[in-house]
């Protein structure tokens, strides 16, 4: 088949498969992920195949990375198999992921696919997850209001750098505010809840940490995004995952996107991961977010950086941290979160960036 342009999801000619597997992600449940990975297998069709889903020339591939980012969050819990209540097989959870991602790859690149491509990159899944799609879920007696919002969240998006609409938001924030000891309860009281009604996963999307990293207006001073904050960052990275590593010298993928500034702090961040000892390895030019994800599977990274604010306002900027190895390209969450924040503040703290080595 050639190549099949597609710019909206809402456009996609296999818009059912592709909702119907990414709708059941989050109702995977133990069992399901230990036949999943024994019916995955990766014969030189398959990895042809899935060349192919996740070529350049495949619809949305950026969705299907960031799909991809989406799921290893699902199931961090699993891929880590340190938790109490985790029954799964570390190993085992590893192999069903490549099930899952198949399917993901294989249900949006379904027009550039052979019949025979796309049913051996999802006959795992089907083997598990026998409808092809799945029906509107019960979203609860107020439904209704539910999707109401639903539909205006689009309309909200576009007034992010309004100034009216950044004052509601203040006001929305305000409204919102709760004592941090009686968040901290909730969350806990709630992620119980979740455990114990098997829908964990689908808390892991709502604990996630929607920064990992840095954010913040580009501009001088401790609290702004500019190269001596990168560089504090980058050399409390590196420290960190020196700590971390084994005998090989950690590697590091940065990515950035087309933000002011945004290749400055990636360059300055390669070089003083090289000087810290770190094999350093720059994307060769501005790519989205799911793009770094992948890149630090693909070749078996240490960890990734990228350079972005994502949604923010124009005049801002960031520093998103990814974790490889048992964390599978997965954004830091708690405890890395804190402790890469001591390696950061203990190079602050230490003064002078400038006598920090680069190469």
């Amino acid at each position: 088949m050639g190549r099949t342009t597609i710019n909206r999801l809402e456009e996609h000619p296999n818009l059912g498969e592709v909702l119907g597997v990414l709708a059941q992600l989050a109702h995977v449940t133990d069992g399901d992920l230990a036949r999943l990975a024994e019916a995955w297998v990766n014969d030189g069709f398959v990895a042809q195949a899935r060349d192919k889903a996740l070529s350049p020339d495949s619809p949305l591939v950026c969705e299907v990375l960031a799909a991809f980012e989406a799921v290893t969050a699902l199931f961090e819990d699993d891929l880590r198999g340190e938790a109490a209540y985790v029954t799964v097989d570390p190993a085992v959870a590893v192999t069903a992921l490549k099930a899952v991602r198949d399917a993901v790859a294989a249900s949006y690149a379904r027009p550039v696919l052979s019949r025979a491509e796309y049913a051996a990159l999802l006959r795992p899944w089907r083997a598990v997850f026998s409808a092809g799609s799945v029906a509107e879920p019960d979203l609860g007696p107020q439904s209704e209001q539910i999707k109401a919002l639903l539909a205006a969240l689009p309309l909200l998006g576009t007034r992010c750098h309004d100034a009216a609409g950044r004052a509601l938001w203040d006001e929305l924030v305000d409204r919102s505010y709760v004592d941090e000891n009686e968040r901290r309860d909730a969350c806990a009281a709630a992620f119980d809840v979740a455990v114990l009604t098997q829908r964990r996963r689908m808390w892991a999307l709502v604990r996630r940490s929607g920064t990992a990293g840095l954010r913040g207006t580009l501009g001088a001073g401790p609290n702004r995004m500019n190269r001596v904050l990168v560089a504090q960052a980058a050399a409390g990275f590196a420290a960190y995952l020196r700590e971390r590593g084994g005998d090989a010298p950690p590697t590091v993928v940065v990515g950035y996107d087309g933000r002011r500034n945004s290749d400055v702090f990636a360059r300055d961040s390669v070089e003083i991961f090289a000087g810290a000892g770190l094999r350093a390895i720059l994307l060769p030019r501005m790519l989205p977010t799911p793009v770094l994800a992948f890149a630090v599977r693909h070749l078996g990274a240490d960890a990734g950086v990228m350079v972005t604010a994502s949604h923010n306002p124009p005049d801002d900027n960031g520093y998103k941290v990814y974790l490889g190895g048992a964390d599978d390209g997965a954004q830091i969450v708690s405890p890395a979160d804190a402790e890469i924040a001591a390696h950061i503040q203990r190079v602050a703290d230490a003064g002078d960036v400038t006598v920090l080595p680069r190469s």
